[in-house]
């Protein structure tokens, strides 16, 4: 059985020198400890933010660009003078880079 990943959103919470990235139910939490190694306050924060908002976004994001990728096949179909080969090709690094297990 394929072991599922933490559900989201996830919150940033301050605890001490460190970060928690709860989860909705706030039992299970990923606690980010990187804070009692870390020089930097106001980057440790940053960084937590930013790990919240990629894991928040990234189901959203993830299919905003396979629709993306499903539509300008379509055009491309459709439409024979236009080509979408390097968009087409970002799009499709992104899907596989997200889709990554």
């Amino acid at each position: 059985m394929k072991a599922e990943h933490t559900p989201t959103p996830w919150a940033l919470q301050k605890n001490g020198p460190c970060f928690n990235l709860n989860s909705p139910d706030q039992v299970d939490h990923f606690a980010i400890l990187v804070g009692m190694l870390h020089n930097n306050p106001g980057e440790l924060q940053a960084n937590a933010a930013h790990i919240a908002r990629c894991v928040n976004a990234h189901d959203d994001l993830l299919a905003a660009c396979k629709a993306a990728e499903r539509r300008l096949v379509e055009i491309e179909l459709n439409t024979p003078s236009v080509f979408f080969t390097e968009d087409l090709a970002q799009l499709r690094a992104a899907i596989a880079k997200a889709d990554a297990e």
